[in-house]
């Protein structure tokens, strides 16, 4: 045309358009249910080779949620970030129905106004399993201050340190009628903080007092170290309402 177009992009005005929500209508997911699943599958597949880049940073910017599927994901060698709860009760940064695994990665800066900070696993059912990774400065208005999962959690080491829940498991909770909580490794737990019980580690009912739990959660720890963590109410580390177990631990203040 001889003319040179002037180009204005959003995201050099701070709105990153490029983002990880797949959008629809209300009827369509009303009337081809397992047609959007398979297409936010299909996605997930395709974002998979992104994900398990060393370089790969997904930032929520503080004002959205990072992932939610119903199926299992997995996240590798990237660094999720300021994820924000916008869809609400389900997490911070990653939401899935069944299984979540995060391997060698940073969680950090997430936040919900809900329980689940970061990481959240099912409603009824579900895990989390975490290798070598690093969770901080992660929040939750209610329990799971980093990670809130309705089935089993498995950590091993990994760092969780200044993540907080306003009622229980500054870091990590599961709730009466999950699996069990399982740290192994190198995993170490430092100024973490609970609004009730739990600095660290919570789990069976969030409540302001020692409750009883009609299905209690086991929590079995080995090795690892906790330093610093504190809870309004009852356990500063672990508050655990189930059998536990804990072998060559250190704990500190």
């Amino acid at each position: 045309g001889g003319f040179k177009p002037n180009v204005f992009l959003l995201a050099d005005h701070g709105y990153d358009s490029y983002s990880t929500t797949i959008e629809t209508r209300a009827d369509m997911i009303a009337k081809n249910p397992d047609l959007v699943q398979r297409f936010v599958d299909a996605t997930l597949d395709e974002l998979t080779p992104l994900l398990t880049r060393g370089d790969t940073i997904v930032d929520g910017g503080g004002a959205r949620q990072l992932f939610s599927s119903g199926s299992p994901v997995s996240f590798a060698h990237l660094t999720l970030r300021n994820g924000f709860d916008s869809n609400g009760g389900e997490a911070g940064a990653v939401y899935s129905d069944v299984a979540i695994s995060i391997v060698d990665s940073i969680v950090t800066g997430n936040s919900s106004p809900n329980s689940a900070g970061a990481i959240r696993s099912g409603y009824g059912s579900g895990s989390v399993t975490v290798t070598g990774s690093l969770f901080a400065d992660n929040t939750s208005g209610a329990s799971g201050g980093a990670i809130y999962s309705a089935g089993t959690v498995d950590i091993s080491s990994s760092t969780f340190v200044d993540n907080s829940a306003g009622i229980g498991g500054g870091a990590v909770w599961v709730p009466s009628g999950g699996g069990q909580i399982t740290i192994t490794g190198a995993t170490a737990f430092a100024r973490n903080r609970a609004g009730q019980n739990g600095g660290a580690i919570g789990s069976g009912v969030a409540c302001a007092g020692p409750c009883a739990s009609p299905a209690n959660v086991a929590v079995s720890v080995t090795g690892g170290s906790f330093t610093d963590n504190t809870a309004g109410g009852y356990g500063g580390a672990i508050y655990a309402v189930g059998a536990s177990t804990i072998t060559r631990a250190r704990f500190e203040r």
